[in-house]
Parts: structure tokens; C-alpha cells; sequence
């Protein structure tokens, strides 16, 4: 069995660190909470929502795009 991931979802510049010291370096960052980033969490997992976490995505965007934190 797998450690619990966690995700970051809607999170930019300064507030971004702020959530890794609290909660550690992330192992998802989405832009946005769409059904399939919801979809991907698990229940053990750690989803922190970001205040950019409910904003309307791109008209071209038809699902978020996952990043790992190595990515940031």
C-alpha cells in the first residue's frame, strides 16, 4: 500500500510556500478543482484547496493539468 498523497489545488506565488510550510513540499499541484482532479485524490489523501481552487478554467481547458512538485 502507497503513502497518501498530497494535492494542491489552486495555489500561486507566496501562498504556495506559505501551504508547503505547512503541509510539506506537494506531490500534485492542479490549477484548478475540476471533477477529474477530485476524482484523482484519494480518500487518504491530502487535498488543500488554494483561493484560486474555484475559478473558472480556460475556455480550452477541458481538465486540469497535474504538475508533480518537481515541476514547480
Amino acid at each position: 500500500m502507497s503513502r497518501p498523497a498530497v494535492h494542491f489545488i489552486g495555489f500561486r506565488g507566496e501562498e504556495y510556500w506559505s501551504a508547503v510550510r505547512i503541509w510539506g513540499r506537494p506531490d500534485f499541484t492542479h490549477e484548478y478543482a475540476t471533477w477529474s482532479v477530485l476524482g484523482d485524490c484519494s480518500p487518504d489523501d491530502t487535498v488543500s484547496f488554494g483561493p484560486h481552487a474555484l475559478r473558472t478554467p480556460k475556455k480550452w481547458l477541458a481538465h486540469t493539468r497535474a504538475l508533480t512538485a518537481h515541476d514547480i
